[in-house]
């Protein structure tokens, strides 16, 4: 490279950093000027500046390493997914199966003749089935816990009697 074109080029790269650090403070100057205390924008600043910030570290997923954040949202999904699974391996395949087929023949027995009536359940009814529950078993696939559900309050606990009794009266059981 030419001596002179050099030398030119090491004054304009001085040139445009000196431009850019006269920018950035007057762009600070500016931004310290339109703080105020009335609208809290002063203490959100100094908030800002009296917490150091530190970048989050990439996230070691099932994909590789996670550097963005859609990255590292697509790992703790693909982590949670993996973890909080629902586990059927002590479920009653037998009694689920006869529920099913009772459900079944009932619905089509239904047909021309009267419909047998079912008893309605009660609040209490409820609420001791609730009451019988283990607190510290794994929560089912609508993710509700047995604490939860014992912790309901007698407004939800008439809510939820509500709808086992429209299930009963409409004969209508969701598989989930």
């Amino acid at each position: 490279m030419n001596p002179a074109h050099r030398a030119r080029a090491n004054a304009l790269a001085v040139e445009v950093r000196n431009a850019i650090t006269v920018q950035r403070n007057e762009s600070w100057e500016a931004k310290l000027e339109s703080l105020d205390l009335a609208d809290n924008s002063l203490w959100r600043m100094a908030k800002v500046l009296r917490h150091k910030w530190s970048p989050i570290p990439p996230i070691h997923g099932e994909r590789g390493l996670a550097h963005t954040d859609e990255q590292k949202v697509e790992a703790f999904a693909d982590n949670l997914e993996r973890q909080c699974s629902p586990n059927y391996a002590n479920a009653d395949v037998q009694h689920i199966g006869r529920v099913h087929r009772i459900v079944r023949t009932m619905l089509r027995d239904q047909g021309d003749r009267e419909p047998q009536i079912l008893q309605p359940a009660s609040s209490e009814e409820v609420r001791e089935h609730i009451k019988a529950t283990q607190a510290k078993k794994a929560p089912g696939p609508d993710g509700i816990t047995n604490r939860a559900l014992k912790a309901l309050p007698n407004k939800a606990i008439a809510a939820l009697t509500g709808i086992i009794n429209a299930m009963l009266r409409t004969r209508h059981f969701p598989r989930q």
